[in-house]
């Protein structure tokens, strides 16, 4: 049994507390909580990151949204990420130790969860259908944003899965190349300052992991794995892509929408990471209001 070592969050913070996950063996994890201002009685949402970033990038907008909307939200650093220990094992870590940590993340919470993933983290979701058929984890509802599909990035193309990421974030932190690679993350009409601040702190968790040779989960991302459709398992199931994403494009989201018998949902201005920059506030308004229609 693992144990959040946080204190129980206030009714009406607006702040995420800072606790941990942690078991006698593996690394401690980072996990942010966020109760809900009036409790709604809907399911809590559980929000898992992509590459290169932590839970950092919910605290901004959507774990407020949902905490406004009365609902308990908690975001998760996987290994070697955010303020996660395990960097220096990176190089070893693969797509089934990330998936670890994600089980001992839906155990903490404090009922079944809709899961909320973004990017690798989507396919990392996809993954643990297994689990969710196995009885060794509940969820309640899954969201893929800006997800990779089902096959991993075996379709998207070799030069997409990474590329983008390592010339948007190269030369120095915090600084973007040009406008093309700025909207393609973070949206069209993004500010350049809070672009350049997203960047950095990207830069910040991905300096690292460089170094380090952590390319383990992403050469796995390459291999295509059998997926459980969530239809199969009555799982309701939400695309969310954001209009300016060149890392994941309308095929793919289109495609991994049809595999699970989900909603395709389009955010209008948005990039490859819909909940940082400008049009951040839509995407959770179009989560928010897909929970409610679907009586999650």
């Amino acid at each position: 049994m693992f144990e959040i070592e946080a204190a129980g969050l206030p009714a009406r913070s607006t702040r995420p507390v800072a606790g941990r996950l942690d078991r006698p063996f593996g690394p401690s994890l980072e996990f942010l909580t966020l109760g809900p201002e009036r409790p709604s009685g809907g399911a809590p949402v559980l929000l898992l990151h992509g590459a290169f970033t932590g839970a950092w990038c919910w605290q901004e907008s959507w774990m407020p949204a949902l905490s406004a909307s009365g609902r308990f939200a908690a975001a998760l650093s996987l290994r070697g990420h955010g303020h996660s220990e395990g960097r220096a094992a990176l190089p070893w870590t693969g797509l089934h130790d990330f998936a670890e940590d994600l089980i001992r993340a839906i155990r903490a919470m404090p009922a079944p969860p809709v899961l909320v993933a973004h990017s690798i983290g989507g396919l990392i979701a996809q993954h643990l259908l297994a689990a969710v058929a196995f009885g060794q984890v509940r969820l309640r509802g899954l969201v893929l944003v800006g997800s990779l599909p089902p096959e991993g990035l075996a379709l998207v193309g070799p030069q997409l899965g990474l590329s983008l990421w390592l010339e948007a974030l190269a030369g120095s932190p915090g600084r973007l190349p040009d406008v093309g690679h700025r909207d393609a993350m973070f949206g069209a009409g993004v500010e350049p300052a809070a672009a350049a601040a997203y960047a950095a702190r990207i830069g910040t968790d991905m300096v690292l992991p460089l170094c380090l040779g952590s390319f383990a989960s992403l050469a796995q991302a390459y291999v295509p794995l059998p997926v459980l459709p969530a239809w199969t398992l009555g799982l309701p199931t939400l695309v969310l892509h954001g209009s300016d994403d060149r890392l994941v494009d309308t095929a793919a989201a289109s495609r991994t929408a049809l595999y699970h018998g989900g909603t395709l949902e389009r955010i209008a201005g948005a990039g490859h990471c819909p909940m940082l920059g400008h049009r951040s506030a839509a995407g959770a308004r179009v989560l928010i209001d897909w929970l409610g229609n679907r009586g999650l």
